[in-house]
């Protein structure tokens, strides 16, 4: 035994922190840019258009939160700094 925390299983932690931190990436781009359209920028656009911006912009602080949660457990079971 290599350590406490097995070699593939250890594996699927790093995957997870991989795709947390993208997704942590994508989403919150997606949520500055949601948050744009449809507040300082919202005379550009037409109601229907604000209307997908807004259910956007929740869908993105939605997943924000979910990938950070994901990036957490995986810094935890990595014995890592979870900040």
């Amino acid at each position: 035994m290599h350590t406490l925390l097995s070699l593939p299983r250890q594996a699927n932690y790093e995957r997870l922190l991989y795709w947390a931190n993208g997704f942590l990436a994508a989403s919150a781009a997606v949520l500055l840019a949601t948050v744009l359209m449809c507040y300082p920028f919202e005379q550009w656009f037409s109601l229907p258009q604000l209307i997908v911006g807004h259910l956007s912009m929740l869908a993105s602080a939605t997943m924000v939160k979910i990938s950070y949660v994901g990036r957490c457990i995986a810094l935890y079971s990595l014995k890592r700094e979870v900040r």
